[in-house]
C-alpha cells in the first residue's frame, strides 16, 4: 500500500529526467508521514528518524501505523538511499525522495518525499487520485534534529 501510494507520486508529480539543482539535507531528521484516504483501508502514518548522509544513503528507525489494524504499529529499521527530484513547477523546491528498506523483513520498503521549505525543514503536500479511484492526501513534515 505504501509502496502503491509512493510510486504514484512519484509517476504523477515526475515524467522528466531534467537534473535536479543541488539540496543539502545531509544530517538527522524527523520524519512524520500522515496519508488519508477516501478508502479508510488504506490509511497510514510513519513517524521516522533517519541520518541522511551526503552520498545518497540513508538509515533510520520508526514506526509505521495503520490505524485500522488491530495492532497498529509496526517498527521498522534499515538502511535505504535518498535522491533529489527535479521540481514538477519553477516556483517549487526540488522534491526529496527517501527510501528505507526495513532490515527485519517485516516491512516493504518505505518511501516518502519532502521539499526543503527553510532552515532545518522540509515539507511536501501531496493531494490526487489514487489507482482505485479514491482521492488521497499525504503530507509530510521533516524537521532537522
Amino acid at each position: 500500500m505504501i509502496r502503491m501510494l509512493s510510486a504514484m507520486l512519484c509517476a504523477l508529480l515526475f515524467a522528466g529526467s531534467a537534473s535536479a539543482q543541488q539540496v543539502n539535507v545531509s544530517g538527522t531528521w524527523r520524519c512524520t508521514v500522515n496519508a488519508q484516504s477516501s478508502d479508510p483501508a488504506s490509511n497510514y502514518g510513519l513517524e521516522v528518524d533517519v541520518q541522511i548522509a551526503p552520498n545518497g544513503q540513508l538509515s533510520g528507525r520508526g514506526v509505521v501505523i495503520y490505524p485500522q489494524l488491530s495492532n497498529p504499529f509496526t517498527q521498522i529499521q534499515g538502511f535505504g538511499d535518498w535522491s533529489v527530484l527535479p521540481s514538477d513547477n519553477p516556483a517549487n523546491a526540488p522534491l526529496v525522495k527517501m527510501r528505507l528498506q526495513p532490515q527485519a523483513g517485516n516491512h516493504p520498503i518505505v518511501s516518502w518525499f519532502a521539499r526543503p521549505a527553510g532552515q532545518g525543514r522540509m515539507y511536501n503536500l501531496f493531494q490526487g487520485t489514487a489507482q482505485n479511484g479514491h482521492q488521497v492526501q499525504v503530507e509530510t513534515q521533516c524537521m532537522r534534529m
